[in-house]
C-alpha cells in the first residue's frame, strides 16, 4: 500500500505530530513519500525510507519536463485545471491564485505520483497541501483526503467547499476544529468529518522515571503571538520574586525571540530564565523530566489563529510531568482544571503565576496531576491505535 502525504514543510522542528504519524504508518504497513514545497533544515533521521520529493523552482528544466508530461500524458488537465480554478475562484480568490502559481508544482508531483504508482494522496493541512492535493486528484482522477488541525482551519481555510467535495475524508484532530469546519462547510459534507487525534508514542509513557527538580519551570513552543511566551516570562517575574531559586527554560525559536530576550532583560530576569533554542525530540524529553512542570500560556492572535491541543501537553502527560495551561477550547480537550493538570485565563499573568506558585509549592497536588495525566493520555492518544482508524479510512479509499 502507497500514500503520498502532501505538507508544506518537511521536515518541520514544529510539525513532529506529521512525523510520528507516518512512521505508525508505515508500522502498518504502508509505503510513505513526502511530497512538499520546502524543508527548515532540520533533520529527520528518524524517517529513514521515506521517500521526500520537494517542488522545484518554478523557471527550470524539471518544471518544464513536469508539464510537458501532464499534457502528454493528460491531455485534457487544461480543461479540467481551467474548470477548477473557476471553482475555486467562486470560493476564494486568493485560493484560486495560489492555485494558479502552482501549477508547476502539480505537475512535477503528479509525475512523481507516476512514477512510483502511487494511487493515493494525503494533503495534511486544509491550507497549501490541500490546494495541491484538490489539483492533483482533479487533473489525474487519484482518491485523496485531508488533514485539518488549527490554523489551517482558522486562518488559512480557502475555498474548503471545493476541497471538501472532492476529498474521500477529512481527518481533524480537535474537537474545537470539528466543529469550525462544520461550520464552514454544507451540511451534506459532515459525513466526511473524523475526529482522528493525534498520537504519542507508547515509549514515552513507559519511561516512569521522573527527576524533576522543584523550582523548575519549562515553555516548549514556536515562539509566536498565540503561544503567549511573552505573559509567561512576565508571570514568571512573579514567582521568582516569591521564589528566588526557581528557574525558567524557553525552548524553541521563532520571530519573537530578540523581543522576548528584550523582556526578560528589562525586568532583571537574565539569570533565572534561560533560551537554548530549539531542541530535539530527546532533549526535550529530557527537560521535561527534569522540570517541575510545564507551562502553555497560548492566546487567540488577532488574525485568530489559535492552537488545538498541542503535542507538547501530550508529550508532558505521558513523561508524568504536570502542565498549567491557558483556558481555551483546544486546550480544554486535554487539560481540565484539577483533574489533570491546572487551567487559567489567557493572558492573565497574575491567574498564571498563582498556578505556578501553588503546584511548586505542592509535591502531593502535583503528583496526584500527573498520575491523572498520564492514565489521560494513554487512554485517548495511543498513537498506534488511533492511526489504525487512519489507516482503515485510506484503505476504504484506496480500495
Amino acid at each position: 500500500m502507497k500514500v503520498a502525504y502532501i505538507l508544506t514543510t518537511y521536515p518541520s522542528r514544529t510539525e513532529t505530530f506529521a512525523t510520528r504519524e507516518m512512521q505508525a504508518m508505515a508500522r502498518a504497513g504502508w509505503e510513505i513519500t513526502v511530497l512538499a514545497a520546502r524543508g527548515d533544515g532540520s533533520r529527520a533521521d528518524d524517517m529513514e525510507g521515506i521517500r521526500v520529493r520537494y517542488r522545484p523552482p518554478i523557471w527550470s528544466w524539471e518544471s518544464l519536463v513536469s508539464l510537458a508530461y501532464v499534457l502528454l500524458h493528460y491531455p485534457i488537465s487544461p480543461a479540467r485545471l481551467a474548470a477548477l480554478a473557476v471553482e475555486v475562484l467562486l470560493e476564494s480568490p486568493r485560493e484560486c491564485l495560489l492555485l494558479l502559481a502552482n501549477i508547476h508544482t502539480v505537475c512535477c508531483f503528479i509525475r512523481c505520483l507516476d512514477r512510483s504508482r502511487i494511487g493515493q494522496v494525503h494533503a495534511y493541512f486544509l491550507s497549501w497541501p490541500a490546494c495541491i492535493g484538490l489539483a492533483i486528484a482533479r487533473v489525474s482522477r487519484r482518491s485523496w483526503s485531508i488533514s485539518a488541525h488549527a490554523r489551517d482551519i482558522f486562518v488559512e481555510a480557502g475555498a474548503a467547499g471545493a476541497k471538501a467535495r472532492s476529498a474521500s475524508f477529512i481527518a481533524v484532530c480537535t474537537m474545537q476544529g470539528l466543529s469550525r469546519l462544520r461550520e464552514l462547510l454544507p451540511a451534506r459534507e459532515y459525513e466526511k468529518l473524523r475526529l482522528i487525534r493525534h498520537g504519542i508514542d507508547s515509549f514515552l509513557w513507559r519511561q516512569t522515571s521522573h527527576e524533576a527538580s522543584t523550582g523548575r519551570i519549562l515553555f516548549v513552543g514556536r515562539l509566536t503571538p498565540k503561544k503567549g511566551a511573552a505573559y509567561l516570562i512576565r508571570a514568571f517575574a512573579l514567582v521568582h520574586y516569591e521564589r528566588p531559586g526557581s528557574v525558567l527554560t524557553i525552548i524553541g525559536d521563532g520571530p519573537q525571540r530578540a523581543g522576548l530576550e528584550g523582556l526578560v532583560r528589562s525586568l532583571g530576569l537574565g539569570d533565572c530564565v534561560k533560551m537554548p533554542g530549539w531542541r530535539d525530540s530527546a532533549a526535550v524529553a529530557e527537560a521535561m523530566r527534569r522540570s517541575c512542570l510545564l507551562a502553555v500560556p497560548s492566546i487567540i492572535d488577532a488574525d485568530g489563529d489559535r492552537d488545538g491541543v498541542p503535542n507538547v501537553i501530550l508529550e508532558a502527560f505521558a513523561l508524568g510531568t504536570v502542565v498549567v495551561a491557558s483556558r481555551l477550547e483546544g486546550i480544554g480537550e486535554a487539560v481540565t482544571d484539577g483533574v489533570n493538570g491546572l487551567l487559567v485565563a489567557a493572558g492573565d499573568v497574575e491567574q498564571l503565576a498563582g498556578a505556578i506558585l501553588r503546584l511548586l509549592g505542592d509535591v502531593q497536588d502535583r503528583a496526584r496531576l500527573s498520575e491523572e495525566a498520564r492514565a489521560f493520555v494513554a487512554r485517548h492518544y495511543d498513537l498506534d491505535r488511533n492511526v489504525t482508524v487512519l489507516s482503515e479510512l485510506m484503505e476504504k479509499a484506496a480500495g
